[in-house]
């Protein structure tokens, strides 16, 4: 039809033809470009879950609180909490003295309310759960404001997480937070670089994004297993004599791990074989080097493994 003007219409997805060499991480979707309005998708439009318990997650606005509460049925008794002490061991003396100093009157205890007058006294080993009675309220139509002031306290206090407690009822356990009101577990808001495995933040830990693992065979690493280090039973090291550093940390670990560089390879556990290859962890050793002139130092350092270093 004949128009002056249109406004408000989205974009038109445009996918264009693009020829490219083989590389592992060019996808049909990356290649297409769709991948980035898919990343875009998940991100805005999914749902998250709890990777603990699979509840929906997500983060409230004080707004959105606030009204929840106001919409819990009339003339309703609640207690709004803030949690402050969730299954910690301790006393809390002052804590309990800080939080009447600041107005609050009463705290629940393991599940018990207590004045902060006289608060009760807790087993330093025991582990306890505290949370601070912010306000009691009935719900009617004149404790708007009123609501809207505790449910601000509450987040404060209770940093971005409150209880609402109902006599009779399960608590309610609402949050500002991104993070599951069953477990507490806190997420990272989704990003769209979380949905690509071409970005650090999304890829797999074990394969890089790349769907496939590169592992070494130990049988290609030694072809022969009746050779011992020192002649050669590892092949990628070659000659281990001719690098006096590399030579000295390989007797460092052999001597902790309790075996012989000229012993066959094929004599060795597969604990000692695991170690000489792959490193000892984070596990620090003593280490002899002696330089040309003869001269010898010890230094204590890791073992990262044949392999690398």
């Amino acid at each position: 039809p004949d128009v002056d003007q249109i406004g408000g219409l989205a974009p038109t997805i445009s996918i264009s033809q693009k020829t490219g060499g083989a590389n592992p991480r060019s996808t049909v979707g990356t290649v297409t470009e769709i991948h980035d309005y898919l990343r875009v998708l998940f991100a805005r439009c999914g749902t998250p879950h709890c990777t603990e318990c699979g509840s929906e997650i997500g983060a409230q606005t004080r707004d959105q609180i606030v009204g929840r509460v106001a919409a819990l049925p009339a003339n309703s008794r609640l207690h709004l909490l803030a949690p402050v002490v969730d299954n910690r061991r301790g006393e809390y003396h002052d804590l309990f003295e800080e939080m009447h100093r600041d107005g609050f009157l009463r705290a629940r205890v393991d599940g018990q309310i207590y004045s902060l007058d006289t608060p009760p006294e807790l087993d330093r080993y025991a582990r306890h759960t505290i949370e601070i009675v912010v306000d009691r309220l009935v719900l009617r139509g004149d404790v708007q404001s009123r609501l809207e002031e505790a449910v601000d306290n509450a987040l404060r206090l209770g940093e971005g997480s409150l209880i609402v407690a109902i006599e009779g009822e399960d608590d309610r356990l609402l949050s500002a937070n991104f993070d599951c009101v069953k477990c507490g577990v806190s997420f990272v808001e989704p990003t769209p670089q979380m949905f690509s495995f071409n970005n650090p933040s999304g890829m797999c830990g074990d394969c890089s994004g790349l769907g496939t693992r590169v592992l070494m065979s130990e049988k290609l690493l030694v072809p022969d297993s009746d050779k011992s280090i020192l002649d050669g039973a590892v092949e990628p090291l070659g000659d281990v004599k001719s690098n006096r550093w590399r030579y000295h940390l390989y007797e460092g670990v052999a001597e902790h791990l309790g075996f012989a560089l000229d012993a066959p390879w094929s004599g060795l556990t597969e604990k000692q074989k695991k170690g000489f290859l792959h490193g000892l962890g984070d596990k620090k050793l003593d280490f002899n080097y002696t330089n040309q002139s003869g001269n010898t130092w010890t230094h204590r350092d890791r073992y990262e493994g044949a392999l690398d270093s």
